[in-house]
């Protein structure tokens, strides 16, 4: 005996013998289909076949069909089965399109049932469809094993000797994983080189510094799966400088599109006022010349100057700089090399921003050194940066793949771009924000033009004024609402 609302999945509750035909309360049949499996794993990027197991339940005899009700579904053999206490199974064979993450199609079950007409004191039964609810099959493609990377870069210090690297494995198949070479300045700790990650899961590797302290900057561990290799960047932070031995100098640098400003602040000299001294000219050309007649680079004004006295066709002009480094066009390298200039990798973007930021290095250097009278001193560098398309949390793809190749061509030309204490980017209209609220605080001049701005003799920015910020260059155009703290 079954409960009739156990068998149909509804509130009936009338107990059924096992010689009843039908249920005495609600007239239907004492049998039901029922399917023995809603999940399927299918083979990624293909149509797969599969086959639906249909299971009858119960002591009658019913009949009925399969619908499907999504478009990643179709039949590939009769929607109609026939089942009965003597054949309690039947297959129903279905194409699943191509799919490359799991997802859940809808199918119909119809089926053959009667109910008592409720007009006939006979208890005449009539036939008709009965339509259950939508099922859902879920529908699990087999991808191949994908290495994720939690941690791209693992920061090392005295305090920190060891840092855990934390490798899955996306996909549905087993994944090797080797350890393909490691820094001399650090060991692996535990964990062996090849490692396989099962499908969807996770493996540990604990890395460790050396004790005798590797020297502060990035490096680089390599990992090979399937015969392509990922990084992992390992950076030993330096020892923190002391509170009191700040910085002298603060050395500012507007990387433009169309132009380059550095601008020097010695905060010893300056005490808490905004007057700033510029590097060369108060604005140079961001742009190099490559002549084929001195064989010689040529940066900023010098570059249009020399590209002129050279005439027309005779060398590479590199503008525009800024605007390659969200995207992988390397639009120099082919006019070098029609040019016939040897070295054709130093035309890349890369190194072409290096190599100008070299440049510059070179005259701040210089700069500071009259400064000083070569006695040298400590110097904190800060760069602009477009905001792109970072919302604040700096994990914007475009953003952070313009600030990473920056970090590498600044690394290159001789700036300390991997010292927290000594280097750091800005972006440019919180630049531009932040001089004008210290301007505000600190300028009378400032605070004079402000009020006249304002229409107000004593206007004042208090605690959470909005401000909109709009920075306006010669390839790009930032906007940024933020409130005065």
């Amino acid at each position: 005996m079954i409960v009739c609302g156990v068998l149909h999945e509804d509130d009936c509750p009338a107990l059924l013998k096992t010689d009843w035909k039908y249920c005495p309360l609600c007239g239907r049949k004492t049998a039901a289909v029922k399917i023995n499996s809603d999940t399927f794993t299918l083979t990624s990027l293909q149509e797969s076949r599969i086959t639906l197991q249909l299971r009858h339940e119960g002591f009658a005899d019913i009949d009925g069909s399969v619908e499907t009700a999504d478009s990643a579904l179709s039949l590939t053999s009769s929607p109609y089965f026939s089942l009965a206490p003597d054949r309690r199974v039947a297959s129903i064979a279905l194409t699943a399109g191509r799919i490359d993450k799991e997802q859940y199609a809808l199918i119909l079950l119809v089926t053959q049932n009667q109910r008592r007409d409720g007009g006939n004191a006979d208890l005449v039964w009539r036939r008709q469809s009965e339509l259950r609810e939508p099922k859902r099959l879920r529908l699990i493609p087999t991808l191949p094993g994908r290495l994720e990377i939690q941690e791209t870069l693992l920061l090392f210090s005295r305090a920190t000797r060891e840092r855990t690297l934390t490798l899955r494995n996306s996909g549905s198949t087993p994944l090797d994983v080797t350890l393909e070479s490691l820094p001399v300045e650090y060991v692996l700790k535990e964990g062996s080189e090849r490692r396989q990650i099962p499908p969807l899961g996770t493996i540990t590797m604990l890395l460790g510094s050396v004790e005798n302290r590797p020297a502060a900057g990035r490096r680089e561990v390599i990992l090979r799966c399937n015969g392509e290799d990922q990084t992992v960047s390992l950076l030993r932070l330096p020892e923190r400088r002391s509170p009191l031995n700040p910085p002298r100098f603060v050395v500012g640098v507007d990387f433009g599109t169309r132009n380059t400003s550095v601008v020097i602040r010695d905060l010893r000299g300056d005490g808490t006022s905004l007057s700033l001294s510029f590097v060369s000219d108060v604005r140079e050309p961001t742009c190099m010349y490559f002549s084929t007649v001195t064989r010689r680079v040529y940066f900023g004004d010098e570059a249009y100057a020399e590209q002129q006295n050279d005439g027309p066709a005779r060398g590479v002009l590199v503008e525009r700089l800024k605007e390659y480094l969200t995207g992988e066009k390397e639009p120099f390298f082919d006019s070098a090399k029609a040019y016939g200039f040897p070295n054709l990798e130093n035309f890349k973007v890369n190194n072409l921003l290096a190599l100008y930021m070299r440049d510059w290095k070179e005259l701040i250097d210089a700069d500071l050194d009259q400064r000083t009278q070569g006695s040298g001193a400590e110097v904190f560098y800060v760069f602009s940066v477009p905001v792109l398309d970072d919302t604040g949390a700096g994990d914007g793809p475009l953003y952070r793949l313009h600030t990473e190749r920056m970090r590498k061509a600044l690394r290159d030309a001789g700036f300390p771009a991997d010292d927290p204490e000594r280097f750091s980017f800005v972006k440019e209209p919180a630049a531009a924000a932040l001089h004008f609220l210290i301007g505000k605080a600190f300028h009378p001049e400032v605070n004079a033009r402000v009020a006249k701005m304002m229409k107000t003799q004593n206007a004042q920015l208090a605690q959470g004024i909005p401000l909109l910020i709009i920075d306006s260059g010669g390839g790009t155009t930032d906007v940024m609402l933020g409130n005065a703290m």
